[in-house]
């Protein structure tokens, strides 16, 4: 199986295919219950993000926490042309803090989303987080590796939303956990 010998490989075959639609995988990692909360909060906020735009999602897959309330994973498919383009970034780690409402003390936790295009027939997660995506006859022809933190959401005592990659800061915490985005990338405040 050939890999992706680094990140600038992975942006243009992620170029390549910018008009696909998405599938993307929501997936709890540390902090127990609030991690699955996380996982429940970051799917309303997306599904909510793909609602905002008319999207299409398709084939959602929820799986139950085994000893939370929340989810330990979620996947779903957007068929919408574009969609993996406008998606992508937001693959990495997202950190929610917040009192949690099970023990009043203020928790970290973290979830990772992982976006992929539509167009891939079988996908694989590996032990490293790399995402493999095979296409046609099964031949692994996009990789990608899953970054490191991208985004917080800090729920108490101010609540603010974080984007890391960008410096975008927020105390709209709120509407960003509703799926507007937009608030994180700069479309809101230029009308676009």
């Amino acid at each position: 199986m050939s890999t992706v010998p680094d990140d600038r490989e992975d942006r243009e075959d992620a170029d390549d295919l910018d008009a696909d639609g998405a599938v993307v995988v929501i997936k709890a990692e540390a902090g127990a219950e609030e991690a699955a909360e996380l996982v429940r909060m970051l799917l309303r906020m997306y599904l909510g993000f793909c609602r905002r735009r008319g999207w299409t999602v398709l084939d959602l897959e929820e799986t139950p926490a085994s000893d939370a309330v929340g989810l330990s994973r979620a996947v779903f498919g957007v068929a919408d042309e574009g969609a993996f383009g406008i998606l992508r970034g937001e693959t990495g780690v997202h950190r929610l803090v917040r009192v949690a409402p099970s023990s009043g003390y203020r928790q970290t936790a973290f979830a990772r989303v992982m976006v992929i295009p539509a167009s891939s027939g079988a996908v694989a997660v590996t032990e490293d987080d790399r995402v493999v995506a095979r296409f046609g006859r099964g031949e692994p022809v996009y990789t990608m590796r899953s970054p490191g933190q991208i985004r917080s959401y800090t729920l108490d005592p101010n609540s603010k939303v974080e984007d890391h990659r960008t410096g975008v800061e927020t105390s709209e915490a709120a509407r960003v956990l509703d799926g507007d985005l937009d608030l994180l990338t700069g479309r809101d405040r230029a009308g676009r």
